[in-house]
């Protein structure tokens, strides 16, 4: 039996790929994002920073982090401040959690 080195490494780079990838926690689901207008009417709760440096989605991952993060410091809602995204340095986003209702 011959051992295939190309299936190997294709099966080793989908799983660190893949098992890069955020997902969206049970109960943070609800995680609105706000305007500058909306958060005047709400309790500012936390800086929130969250950065992904890997995985095929680096913007979409590190969205989903801060979504994460803001629930899990009590808010319901994110203003975000800025976002970046470079091909070297990953992507990241820089917000504030707020609870609004």
């Amino acid at each position: 039996m011959k051992f295939n080195f190309s299936k190997v490494i294709i099966l080793i780079l989908t799983s660190i790929l893949w098992g890069c990838a955020t997902t969206i926690k049970q109960g943070a689901e609800g995680i609105q994002t706000i305007t500058v207008q909306q958060k005047d009417k709400c309790k500012f709760i936390s800086l929130i920073s969250a950065e992904q440096k890997l995985g095929p989605d680096k913007p979409g991952n590190a969205l989903k982090k801060a979504i994460n993060m803001t629930y899990e410091v009590g808010g319901d809602s994110l203003y975000i401040v800025s976002t970046s995204t470079d091909w070297a340095e990953g992507a990241s986003v820089v917000g504030e959690a707020f609870l609004c209702k």
